[in-house]
């Protein structure tokens, strides 16, 4: 039984007593446990989607930066006549991004 079936028999009025486990969703205790019982099967649900993902050589996770837009923001950075917001404006790398990649690189970022 799925949570949203449960909750439309609780919309009847009705509620799931399963007498060999001893649940009973009409008291406060039952409801808990299965809602803790069906987030885990959520979650279950959703490790196994991304396994199949990863199988299909899906990684997800945000996109790497543009490599030649990255390229101009360490040349303009590395050049010391432009500062962080003109390097962001002219690149359309952010300011995030391009600390980022900085400190990955191993270059100051005192700025």
């Amino acid at each position: 039984m799925t949570f949203d079936r449960l909750c439309r028999f609780e919309a009847k009025g009705s509620a799931f007593v399963s007498l060999g486990d001893s649940v009973d969703t009409s008291t406060p205790q039952g409801r808990l446990f299965f809602t803790l019982v069906a987030a885990f099967a959520e979650f279950e649900r959703s490790n196994e989607d991304l396994a199949a993902a990863r199988a299909r050589g899906r990684v997800g996770g945000r996109p790497t930066a543009n490599p030649e837009r990255l390229e101009l923001a360490f040349r303009m950075y590395d050049a010391g006549t432009f500062t962080v917001a003109e390097i962001c404006k002219q690149s359309g790398v952010s300011k995030s991004t391009l600390f980022k990649y900085l400190k990955a690189r191993g270059s100051r970022q005192g700025r």
